[in-house]
């Protein structure tokens, strides 16, 4: 954007000026103006002072200089940004050979707290899930709304999923495993194994849960058993 007869700094700018170009020969502005929309007054340059500037040959030794110099910096950065990512790749690339073996190994930390609490906070949880659910369809005009509703006794596998994610270590380790997934998937690398760590995770929580509550044990089974059959 020009002003008749002036120049703004934005333009000088875009034409390649940089703020230390703009100081050694432009100098200070040649007016100020005000504009709406700007909290700062517009700087101005004479139109015809800039043009006499950009002729001379020290100006242009310096422009040039300052271009090459700034084509430089972005060749380094972009090196340094490709050997970020190599190195990232060959990283994640290493890390398959061993994940299977860390989460075959995975150590699951079971809170201990009286069962009848668990229960009462088990329901509470479940219903709040189905409120939100049944909440969520509405909204969206869906009927499944109707296949969700509210229950009044606690069951085993509302238990047993109440402790996996409110009383271990479980959802800490999925989010380690997710972000793993998603490296892998930046980098386009195939990452298969993703679903059976997720599967050894979960049946090393529902084994400590079955040790630590020995009451909802033939639940763990249960679902260790399914997991076994996918």
């Amino acid at each position: 954007m020009e002003s008749t007869g002036y120049i703004m700094k934005q333009d000088l700018v875009e034409k390649g000026w940089t703020k230390t170009l703009i100081a050694k020969f432009a100098g200070n502005p040649d007016k100020f103006k005000r504009h709406s929309g700007y909290k700062n007054p517009l700087c101005l340059y004479d139109s015809d002072r800039i043009s006499s500037i950009e002729s001379m040959n020290e100006f242009r030794e310096a422009f040039e200089l300052s271009v090459l110099r700034r084509k430089k910096v972005q060749e380094t950065k972009k090196i340094n940004k490709d050997k970020a990512w190599s190195e990232k790749q060959s990283f994640l690339e290493s890390k398959i050979k061993t994940i299977i073996d860390d989460y075959s190994n995975i150590a699951i930390d079971v809170k201990s707290i009286p069962v009848e609490d668990i229960e009462v906070a088990a329901l509470q949880s479940y219903n709040h899930w189905v409120n939100d659910k049944i909440d969520y369809f509405l909204r969206k005009h869906d009927s499944r709304w109707e296949e969700f509703f509210e229950e009044t006794v606690c069951t085993n596998r509302m238990a047993v999923n109440f402790i996996r994610h409110r009383l271990t270590n479980y959802e800490d380790k999925l989010g380690i495993l997710n972000e793993l997934s998603r490296s892998f998937e930046e980098f386009d690398i195939p990452f298969s194994e993703c679903r059976q760590c997720y599967k050894l995770l979960k049946t090393a929580t529902n084994r400590a849960i079955a040790e630590k509550y020995p009451k909802f044990s033939t639940e763990c089974c249960r679902q260790i058993a399914i997991m076994e059959e996918e």
